[in-house]
């Protein structure tokens, strides 16, 4: 059946657009090494120590521009990349809605798909902070440019060598250099492209959502179905929404969550028949549950206080809320987490039924 189809084919592609993100993030590996080498060199020169006022300025200068084009290198091939993708996804999702619907599926262009993706700006943590895509990845090299100049101004006000200064920004062998700055920077490059590629993937959608509204109902939020998923997504995982409304992913930064397009009539993905991958203490398998909370309803203790925490996950079990009373019980009207003492005043006899305190 055409719901059977589309879930099967949104859940590979899923898995195939994580794997594009690893690679992305990847492609940053070889920048960061020049970087590393660019560092070390602009140190070693100095000799023992840096001396003077003037020599620590002309490092920061030179690694200001050294490093600053290593990285905006960096920056400027991902947008071309997210570019590709973008054409991408538009034609994956039109012929996904072709095959399943059987009828003429409309394309949006990739001049128009593009210019929305650069609009919409990507939500990059819980207070509601946002940044446009090309803003947020050209502001990385400043980030980090700053971050390693910091660290050389502060060794020099603080008489520190400039073999603990190199030590302080690329890490230790012991600890496979993963306790550096430059670490730090690796993470927040794979955050960024990652990201990205969430946010050109769901804005693709979205746009072949909005050129055939004739043959849809709207879209679907879905979440991962793991213990790494956001509270905010889980709140949001099974909601459907109007085609241009609603919170589209990604909802923050690292978000994997996706929009599933929702078919007239027969062909609802999250039906009786429709399944989708989850990953709980069992490992991969597939699934029928319409929501996170359903789905964490049927997995073990330790797992649910893995993802939940032990009192939340007592209220969970023993408080006789459904899933969906449980959602709404544990989070705000936004899908933000409210802490214990919210959730008591909120759900009384539920915290009473579950024996707490």
């Amino acid at each position: 059946m055409a719901n059977e189809f589309i879930g099967d084919a949104l859940t590979r592609h899923t898995i195939w657009l994580q794997g594009l993100a690893t690679h992305e993030a990847n492609k940053f590996d070889p920048f960061v090494v020049k970087a590393d080498k660019i560092i070390r060199d602009a140190l070693s020169a100095a000799g023992p120590t840096i001396n003077t006022q003037k020599e620590l300025n002309g490092i920061l200068s030179k690694l200001r521009k050294e490093l600053g084009e290593t990285y905006s290198e960096w920056g400027e091939s991902l947008i071309n990349d997210l570019e590709e993708i973008a054409d991408n996804e538009i034609n994956f999702t039109a012929n996904t809605l072709d095959k399943a619907a059987n009828v003429e599926v409309i394309k949006p262009t990739l001049e128009q798909t593009w210019a929305a993706i650069n609009a919409r700006p990507i939500q990059i943590n819980d207070k509601g902070e946002s940044k446009l895509m090309q803003p947020l990845i050209k502001s990385f090299t400043p980030n980090e440019v700053q971050r390693v100049n910091g660290i050389i101004r502060n060794g020099f006000f603080s008489g520190t060598t400039t073999q603990n200064i190199i030590t302080a920004i690329r890490g230790t062998k012991t600890n496979n250099f993963k306790d550096g700055a430059l670490i730090t920077t690796r993470r927040n490059a794979e955050a960024i492209a990652r990201t990205s590629v969430n946010h050109v993937s769901n804005m693709a959608r979205q746009s072949t959502f909005k050129a055939n509204q004739d043959i849809l109902n709207g879209w679907l939020y879905s979440a991962t179905l793991d213990n790494r998923t956001s509270n905010f997504c889980r709140f949001q995982d099974g909601k459907v929404y109007d085609i241009g409304e609603g919170p589209l992913p990604p909802s923050h930064i690292n978000c994997r969550s996706s929009a599933i397009p929702q078919l007239k009539n027969k062909f609802d993905i999250f039906g009786s028949s429709g399944t989708r991958a989850s990953k709980g203490a069992k490992g991969g398998q597939q699934t029928t549950a319409n929501n996170y909370y359903e789905w964490l309803a049927k997995q073990p203790k330790w797992f649910q206080e893995e993802v939940l925490g032990k009192t939340r996950t007592e209220l969970f079990r023993k408080g006789g809320l459904t899933a969906d009373q449980f959602r709404r019980a544990t989070s705000d009207k936004f899908g933000e987490a409210l802490d214990l003492e919210a959730i008591k005043r909120k759900q009384p006899d539920a915290w009473r039924e579950a024996g707490l305190k």
